[in-house]
């Protein structure tokens, strides 16, 4: 999901307004959002037309992984900044649309601030998953919860020393590290039959 500095729109010719900026916005974040559609929508059918209609009750769960937002560099558990705020509404905006039907999040401040716009939106309630005695005890009851919710669309919020433990923990291979002045990356898997895990790697920033 990379960044579109532009619109991509030629500028106007005399007589003709241009268009307001509002909807510039909506189609930078359609934009954003339709590799999410289009890889939901074709791994579910590859995957359901391979497995034979998946036997057995097995179903696609897509998941969408995000790290908090711009958080505040004070206190034990900071909240979000400006910018942060900001994200978080671009977030919801983005998905709003989507058949989201689960929110995750651990008990921090700034996990919680970074969904809680979208689940304004959906009118979904957080699950908070605690974070616990450690790192891989997190990540293992995050995979845990979102095993526990198939076949619907999963947004996760957490942070950047957890999500590449959670995505080993949900079956994706290889090397995934988050720097600690990263904010925009957004991870997209879809966890198929049998435990098989496909990541798509994203970005949503402005």
């Amino acid at each position: 999901m990379r960044s579109f500095p532009g619109d991509g729109s030629a500028h106007p010719a005399d007589g003709v307004s241009p268009r307001p900026a509002a909807a510039r916005t909506v189609r930078r974040d359609l934009r954003r959002i339709l590799p999410i559609l289009l890889i939901g929508i074709l791994a579910a059918g590859f995957l359901n037309k391979s497995a034979g209609g998946l036997p057995g009750g097995d179903t696609v769960t897509t998941v969408v992984i995000v790290r908090h937002a711009e958080k505040d560099a004070s206190g034990p558990n900071p909240r979000l900044t400006e910018a942060g705020r900001k994200r978080a509404a671009r977030l919801a905006r983005i998905l709003a649309d989507e058949p989201v039907s689960l929110l995750v999040s651990s008990d921090r401040a700034r996990t919680t601030e970074t969904l809680e716009p979208l689940a304004a939106r959906t009118g979904l309630p957080l699950t908070i998953v605690p974070v616990g005695s450690g790192r891989d005890e997190h990540a293992k009851n995050l995979a845990d919860t979102i095993r526990a919710h198939p076949g619907g669309t999963i947004v996760v919020s957490n942070h950047s020393d957890v999500i590449p433990l959670l995505l080993r923990e949900l079956g994706v291979t290889g090397t995934i590290s988050i720097p600690d002045t990263e904010y925009g990356k957004l991870f997209i898997i879809i966890l198929g039959p049998g435990g098989s895990a496909t990541v798509l790697r994203l970005r949503y920033d402005d």
